[in-house]
């Protein structure tokens, strides 16, 4: 699996109070793939249900990529992740093209927050409208100071990616190390212990 997005565990308050689409613009880098799940980080001003979904667009022609199935969360006043899975078709997705990860808000009546984390290079993207049929092509609103957590989860066309640093690629590396050192060892012929 590869990942591209925002994975950081902000605590900066995206207001979504009205049937808000909003999200951010982001990257993939580990090669060309299929899009499995979208994961954003939700709280509520105060716990109860409500309804989601979310949806993956191309930055340069606005146009809607894929949607994910709708969830009824029980979120709580603090923040959280949550994953939403692509419906068949899933979509495809090429390597270094900028999309926008969104999520839609089916709002009620309780304020509903999108965490994000600061810095530069803000992302922020939004769209208000009824909550219902994603709109294609889309028209955005920017913010210019947030990065919002959410991120989309893809399998890579040539299969799992292990990325350098990680807990496996440490194993393997660990584990290749040493077969080639027992390999090397066995080139040697045994000697004998010499008597004096």
């Amino acid at each position: 699996m590869a990942i591209f997005g925002n994975t950081a565990d902000g605590s900066g308050e995206g207001d979504m109070d009205t049937d808000r689409i909003r999200g951010g613009d982001y990257t993939p880098v580990d090669g060309n793939g299929t899009a499995d799940s979208i994961s954003v980080r939700l709280k509520r001003t105060s716990a109860g249900n409500t309804t989601f979904k979310c949806a993956l667009y191309n930055h340069a022609t606005n146009a809607l990529v894929g949607s994910t199935e709708e969830r009824v969360l029980t979120l709580t006043t603090s923040y959280a992740w949550y994953t939403f899975n692509f419906t068949d078709p899933k979509p495809a997705i090429v390597n270094g093209t900028l999309y926008v990860i969104v999520v839609w808000v089916d709002f009620v009546s309780v304020y509903n927050w999108l965490a994000y984390s600061g810095g530069a290079g803000a992302t922020d993207h939004y769209r208000d409208g009824t909550y219902g049929a994603w709109p294609n092509p889309i028209t955005f609103n920017h913010y210019s100071y947030s990065n919002p957590c959410i991120y989309c989860t893809y399998t890579p066309s040539g299969g799992a990616t292990v990325k350098k640093g990680s807990n496996l690629a440490n194993t393997m590396t660990t584990m290749l190390n040493s077969k080639m050192l027992f390999s090397a060892c066995n080139r040697f012929p045994k000697l004998s212990p010499r008597r004096f």
